[in-house]
């Protein structure tokens, strides 16, 4: 769920749909086995899904567009932490907003992010 708007142009919407669903169910799972995300149901997880896809379109890009400066000082070297710290405030921001999701801390918001990175890694393959 990198950037909504490269997502609608190269996939379609039915896949979009798909990837959000997936996510969706990714969210179930992670917060199943995390002690510190609660997800209330799949209608919250859905609304999640669709709520960060937005925040990484718009917030996600404008922040990963202000941390272009430090990713050329270090010749790209922190990148992957780069984004996964703004994924981790995203998903703070999303816990802010949802009243069916939670994170308990920092911590498993950080956890909770990496699991959907990997995870959207891996669907973004299947898709």
């Amino acid at each position: 769920m990198e950037n909504l708007l490269l997502q609608v142009t190269q996939m379609g919407m039915g896949s979009l749909v798909l990837n959000i669903v997936l996510v969706a169910a990714l969210s179930m799972l992670a917060a199943s086995y995390l002690k510190g995300i609660y997800v209330k149901d799949f209608g919250a997880a859905i609304l999640l899904a669709i709520v960060l896809a937005l925040l990484n379109a718009t917030a996600g890009w404008v922040l990963r567009g202000l941390a272009w400066p430090f990713n050329l000082i270090t010749f790209g070297l922190f990148s992957g932490l780069i984004k996964l710290g703004i994924s981790t405030f995203l998903i703070w921001v999303a816990d802010r907003f949802l009243k069916g999701f939670e994170a308990k801390n920092l911590f498993w918001t950080f956890i909770f992010a990496l699991v959907l990175a990997v995870g959207s890694f891996f669907i973004n393959l299947i898709l």
